[in-house]
């Protein structure tokens, strides 16, 4: 007798993971940390750059500078 696709098999299907596939798991949790420490550090250098006050003569980036009327 031939099962239809649609019906559930009793049987329990087994994945076999390899080495490679093994490794490359290996290479995406790596990658996931490296980039949440990454996040973590420019959050903070975001953080430290928007705190400081600054000079707007000096700094073109400064928020209080005012543009100038010709």
């Amino acid at each position: 007798m031939v099962k239809n696709s649609t019906e559930t098999s009793s049987t329990t299907s087994q994945f076999i993971i390899t080495q490679d596939i093994m490794k490359k798991i290996d290479e995406i949790i790596e990658f996931h940390k490296f980039n949440k420490k990454q996040v973590e550090q420019n959050k903070i250098i975001i953080q430290n750059f928007l705190s400081k006050p600054c000079d707007s003569s000096k700094d073109e980036f400064c928020i209080t500078k005012k543009c100038s009327k010709k």
